[in-house]
């Protein structure tokens, strides 16, 4: 496929980009000296690294413009600054002074060194000798860096216009998860209560017959006592009720012995809708594979393995086998088993709204760091 006029273009001068790469003072970084660096600073007309492209980055485009030197669009005018500066050029106007005591950066500083450093060297101004003319943006710049500027401005408006709707969508869709949850919830209290309802009422049909009639003188003291006994066994329903909605809301089942694992994504979804500002985790649908392995051992002593694959037929098979087992074992849930383990699986993922390098580079933002604090928040659920 041809390429256009534009691209041919553009082509041309990243081969002179790649060319000045080459030089011996551009193999360097400027800034922390790493070597080979693929970013440059066209307002500023030094090359420099990935760690500090993303700090020149971070100061703002009144500062720093920032491109890659080798996936970038560059336009002449552009490229025109990088050949009149270079990193050797740069050096000897922004670092004619630099105090002895005044810490550089070097290759693996952290970013705040970095950032004390370029903010000192091309903001502040500090290491430039007296009466030396600054090669500042605002000095150089015309009415196209000045269009330019417009332009990077409404695209990086249009880019945060573009994540706050995708904000939008994943909040409006957790709200729609959240009420699904409460409808299934809803329905299946009404179908426990209709339970219960049919318990009660079956006992009541089958009560035994009622005692004799009492003495006249103990039959006045039931009729002075059953209205107090009616209160407390009120006061004591209403107790026990709330205590099981709130047992059922924490996640615990109503005997308070264990965590109730289906109360899990309830909680898990409200925790992130109070701590991920983000809203960047979302929910993930764990999928098995169609074909399960079986590994499995003729007796407790022995060392070799049988393993087989299942099939769906084989899968329903061993698992109805292994269901009958477990009913059988435990007399159809009669007998408790004190050293059963339950493996429960939770999976969440977490989403970015832009490419890695944008993320990293454009916006300095760490994604471990996001990362990390989504696994807290999952992990402070489960494990409470």
């Amino acid at each position: 496929m041809s390429k256009s006029r534009e691209e041919k273009e553009n082509d041309e001068r990243l081969t002179v980009l790649a060319r000045l790469l080459r030089e011996p003072g551009n193999k360097l970084c400027a800034e922390c000296g790493a070597r080979g660096p693929t970013w440059a600073s066209w307002s500023l007309g030094v090359f420099l690294c990935i760690t500090c492209a993303g700090v020149h980055r971070s100061l703002g485009t009144h500062l720093s413009r920032v491109r890659s030197a080798t996936l970038d669009k560059w336009t002449d005018e552009q490229v025109k600054m990088m050949q009149q500066m270079g990193n050797d050029r740069a050096k000897t106007v922004y670092e004619a002074n630099v105090p002895s005591n005044f810490e550089r950066p070097h290759l693996g500083s952290p970013s705040y060194v970095i950032e004390q450093w370029v903010r000192a060297k091309y903001e502040k101004k500090q290491f430039m000798q007296r009466g030396t003319s600054s090669p500042a943006p605002e000095q150089r710049s015309n009415g196209a860096d000045h269009r330019w500027q417009n332009q990077d401005d409404r695209r990086e408006e249009r880019r945060e216009e573009r994540r706050e709707e995708r904000r939008e969508e994943r909040r409006e869709e957790r709200r729609d998860d959240r009420r699904r949850f409460e409808a299934d919830r809803e329905r299946e209290s009404a179908r426990y209560n209709r339970q219960q309802q049919h318990t009660e009422h079956h006992q009541h049909h089958h009560q035994p017959a009622p005692p004799s009639p009492p003495s006249p003188q103990r039959h006045q003291h039931q009729q002075y006592q059953q209205p107090q006994q009616h209160q407390l066994q009120q006061q004591q329903q209403q107790q026990q009720q709330q205590q099981q909605q709130q047992q059922e809301t924490d996640g615990h089942r109503p005997d308070g012995r264990q965590l109730d694992y289906t109360r899990v994504p309830a909680l898990l979804d409200k925790r992130l809708l109070a701590l991920d500002t983000n809203n960047a985790v979302r929910p993930t649908i764990i999928k098995p594979s169609e074909h399960w392995t079986k590994i499995s051992y003729a007796s407790l002593l022995s060392k070799n393995a049988d393993t087989v694959i299942l099939d769906g037929h084989a899968q329903r098979t061993h698992r109805s086998e292994a269901f009958d087992l477990l009913d059988a074992l435990s007399r159809s849930g009669a007998l408790r088993l004190n050293y059963a383990a339950l493996h429960v699986v939770i999976a969440a993922t977490h989403n970015f709204d832009e490419t890695l390098i944008d993320t990293v580079i454009q916006r300095n933002v760490n994604p471990i760091e996001k990362v990390e604090r989504s696994m807290l928040i999952v992990g402070t659920t489960i494990h409470q």
